[in-house]
């Protein structure tokens, strides 16, 4: 334990920085300007002692002794939020009104801070620009801008989300499970090595997270039977048939979950036949962790 030479408080110093003098940046930043008076100008300031109170609010203003105290000295308002109220009410724009939002055209009243304010969200603000612009824009250029686009990965068509304006021309991708799949490819393609290192690690990780799960006897002949039928029972989606090939186990409860139980608990937790289904590879990376 240290004592901070300004506030005199106990400290423990970090491990990057075990001769530190100060508790934290803030005094620091006070000892550096006792050390250097004479660069910041206040060798003999006169009023540094006298009280200074806010034109708005009229509280006392609190300063900050890290700062040159000849600039502090000049300070009219405690915070920023006082000195933009003033401006405002010098530009009358203080008397706010009650208005109709412009896109949905309901009755609010606008924030202090954004007196001219015309929408009441900003959901309602980019619905706006979209409908304006966005859709100006492909009447003109309908060959350039198409308001039809498929997915790269399942070549189901992307529908778009309307309040996001014209970001969404960018989409490639119908959701984000299509646009990590097509990501998972490209790694394993681009990177051979770093695919090899990376399947390694999570096979390690699984072999560890199964130390928290005790599997009853007969689980893998009953996974068996159900994997001749060849049949998916699907994550969300219909039963589906694919084949006895790409079928794999998947575990009802996952065993991360019983692995977070079990650094809690210390219980193992007990597989039977019933905690056990076939899944394809789609539906079991889908799931992931899910309980639902």
């Amino acid at each position: 334990m240290v004592k901070c030479l300004i506030c005199k408080t106990e400290f423990t110093p970090h491990y990057l920085h075990p001769n530190a003098q100060t508790c934290s940046r803030k005094c620091s930043k006070r000892m550096d300007y006792l050390k250097h008076k004479e660069k910041y100008g206040v060798k003999n300031l006169k009023g540094h002692d006298t009280l200074l109170y806010c034109k708005v609010c009229k509280k006392q203003i609190i300063l900050d002794r890290t700062k040159p105290l000849n600039l502090e000295v000049q300070r009219k308002y405690c915070s920023i939020k006082c000195r933009r109220t003033l401006e405002n009410i010098k530009r009358k724009k203080h008397i706010l009104k009650e208005k109709k939002c412009l896109f949905c055209e309901n009755v609010f009243t606008p924030h202090y801070i954004h007196p001219q304010a015309k929408f009441c969200s900003d959901k309602c603000n980019k619905a706006y620009y979209f409908f304006t612009k966005y859709r100006a824009l492909i009447s003109k250029y309908p060959k350039q801008l198409k308001t039809k686009k498929y997915c790269k990965e399942c070549g189901g068509l992307i529908i778009f989300d309307e309040s996001k304006g014209n970001n969404q021309l960018c989409r490639q991708f119908c959701s984000p499970y299509c646009y990590n799949k097509n990501q998972h490819r490209a790694f394993k393609t681009n990177n051979p090595e770093g695919y090899k290192k990376h399947k390694i690690q999570s096979k390690l990780r699984y072999r560890e997270k199964r130390k928290a799960v005790i599997h009853e006897k007969g689980l893998d002949k009953h996974f068996m039977k159900l994997r001749k039928k060849g049949i998916c029972l699907g994550y969300k989606r219909p039963q589906h048939f694919v084949g006895a090939d790409n079928l794999q186990l998947d575990h009802i409860y996952p065993i991360a979950r019983a692995d977070k139980d079990y650094k809690k608990t210390g219980k193992k937790r007990i597989y039977t036949t019933k905690d056990i289904q076939p899944l394809c590879i789609d539906c079991n990376r889908r799931k992931n962790d899910k309980l639902d």
